[in-house]
């Protein structure tokens, strides 16, 4: 009695949940509409609390480079924890990509400086993601996950927090990424050339903003060669065929990356592909491996006297090197100090994947104390490794480009420096994989509560089910 009684208390729910799921699909774009909005809150906050308390220009090392070039006075500027030798005649750079430094010149230029029109541009960015990434994971799930992984993206803190307070490429290379695997899959469906010519410029123009993500050129275009396409018939076997994918993606994405390489050269006289810090970081993050004390974030003071320390070290130097020239420098001492001590460089390169992920300890090193926002990140953090994994491994093979992305990403950045902002540009892969796994594991508790076959049970979740079922069906 007691059991009838609680479904006829959930008939309304019912009749409710089953209209709701096909209201969805007839109206996701109000729907997703309205996350926009939410995703529009924390960045309204951000902004009126810059422009109360911060009023004045940033001053970091993007905007230098970006109000230097605004200015007329060229691609320039001065770090000395990074470069020790810089200086009013030795001060061309490479330590900042380009596609963000010109994107925030040309609205100094416009508008006569960086605030608040520079924190508006990365609030339309993180928007620009949020839609990549509902429109990723509507390729993979269809449209109700994907409204799903877009209300995850909009409450995901790290963007919150890393894209509002500062002028970076953080938000221009995500949205490049999370854009490429877009086209990526949608070029595996379709084959059209233009899907993986735009696969590959959203690749190049990420590449631009951050230069780790070169690495996930070669990555999809072995993808391209081994991914089969989905909804056609798949023609004879032809090596021509299956290199023209490839082709078409490395083209695009080369072609938009030459143009700053060839600048590098003409300024330093040797090739550089992404910028003049990561030998940099190679070394910082890793001079500490021939001390007791290593299993650690390096931060800026201890970076600043490992440096002095090299300079010590290395009389050969006259103070007149270029960036790219320390760069070498930087990456000979950092590979001298590896080979002396290999095993414990794989133990911290292991031990950066926490500093990576979760921030651990990071915050720390800048002499900062933990927040609670700090521990609501790694909790999410943690929720969203979990989800990723489950939703990887009960998802088709058309989510390996994006776990294959994603590993790669996380191999690159552990053997070098781990903090989360760097992950930053695969996260939307993390959320879309975390939505499936959400979804695989609602359908399974549910399964699970049938099985049982108890009437209690069945009735206390007839709710869920029914919302499960109708809203997320097989």
């Amino acid at each position: 009695m007691q059991v009838e009684s609680t479904r006829k208390q959930y008939g309304v729910v019912a009749q409710t949940v089953h209209h709701f799921g096909p209201w969805l699909d007839r109206n996701f774009r109000f729907v997703l509409m309205l996350i926009l909005l939410l995703a529009l809150l924390p960045g309204a906050a951000m902004l009126w609390r810059r422009l109360e308390h911060h009023p004045g220009q940033p001053s970091n090392l993007w905007s230098q480079i970006a109000l230097n070039v605004a200015n007329g006075r060229g691609y320039v500027g001065c770090a000395q924890s990074y470069f020790p030798f810089c200086g009013p005649a030795n001060q061309v750079t490479a330590t900042r990509e380009p596609a963000p430094v010109l994107l925030f010149a040309a609205l100094a230029r416009m508008t006569g400086g960086l605030q608040p029109v520079g924190m508006i541009v990365e609030w339309i960015l993180n928007l620009a993601i949020l839609v990549g990434v509902f429109s990723l994971t509507r390729e993979l799930g269809g449209t109700r996950p994907a409204l799903l992984a877009g209300l995850m993206w909009a409450v995901y803190l790290p963007a919150i927090h890393i894209f509002y307070p500062a002028i970076a490429g953080d938000a221009l290379a995500t949205l490049g990424v999370t854009w490429a695997l877009f086209f990526f899959l949608r070029a595996a469906a379709t084959n059209r050339s233009v899907d993986w010519l735009m696969s590959g410029a959203c690749l190049g123009i990420s590449g631009l903003s951050r230069s780790s993500v070169v690495i996930l050129i070669p990555v999809l275009a072995i993808c391209a060669l081994v991914q089969p396409r989905i909804g056609i018939n798949p023609p004879p076997f032809s090596v021509k065929a299956k290199l023209r994918a490839s082709a078409l993606l490395l083209s695009a994405s080369i072609m938009l990356l030459v143009p700053w390489m060839v600048r590098n050269y003409l300024a330093f006289d040797r090739v550089v592909i992404g910028t003049t810090l990561g030998d940099y970081n190679l070394y910082r993050h890793n001079a500490m491996l021939l001390t007791d004390d290593y299993l650690k974030y390096v931060g800026p003071e201890e970076g600043r006297s490992e440096v002095q320390a090299l300079l010590v070290r290395r009389p050969d130097l006259h103070g007149t090197e270029s960036e790219a020239q320390m760069d070498a420098v930087y990456r000979h001492e950092a590979l001298r100090i590896i080979s002396t001590a290999p095993a414990r460089y794989l133990c911290l390169s292991a031990y950066r994947f926490f500093l990576l992920w979760f921030n651990w300890g990071v915050e720390a090193a800048y002499g900062k104390g933990a927040t609670l926002s700090d521990t609501a990140m790694m909790v999410q953090q943690g929720a969203l490794l979990l989800l990723g994994i489950i939703g990887s491994l009960s998802s088709s093979r058309r989510v390996w480009p994006l776990l294959f992305s994603i590993g790669v990403f996380l191999l690159l950045h552990i053997a070098v420096i781990g903090r989360l902002y760097l992950l930053m540009p695969v996260m939307p892969l993390v959320v879309v994989l975390s939505a499936l796994g959400a979804i695989w594991i609602l359908r399974w508790l549910l399964e699970r509560s049938r099985r049982m076959n108890l009437p209690q049970i069945a009735a206390a979740t007839a709710p869920l089910e029914l919302t499960i079922t109708h809203i997320f069906p097989h």
